[in-house]
């Protein structure tokens, strides 16, 4: 997720680039993340660990909204605790969150 000891993929170095060029007609990536990327660069910089702590927090932010939409749902602890567990270990999740990209 965070470890910066393979240093920067790829992928993040375009979207560095795009993030010091900010425009409205990327057809790859939607504008807003362009423009998230480049709030945080200004704040944290563009090390590997700042790039993707963001993403990070993000995802355990979601993982928390889908506990608490168990209740909702009618489910008591056990659902809580069911559906977070069961989003983290999907496939998409590790595959986009948890990932060295």
């Amino acid at each position: 997720m965070t470890n910066g000891g393979y240093g920067h993929f790829r992928d993040e170095l375009y979207y560095i680039a795009c993030s010091k060029h900010l425009a409205w007609g990327f057809v790859d990536q939607p504008p807003f993340s362009e423009l998230m990327l480049a709030a945080s660069g200004h704040l944290l910089g563009y090390s590997p660990f700042a790039l993707r702590f963001l993403p990070a927090v993000c995802g355990g932010l979601v993982t928390y909204l889908v506990g608490l939409t168990a209740p909702e749902l009618g489910g008591g602890r056990f659902a809580q605790g069911l559906a977070a567990t069961a989003f983290i270990i999907r496939g998409v999740f590790l595959a986009i969150d948890i990932s060295t990209r």
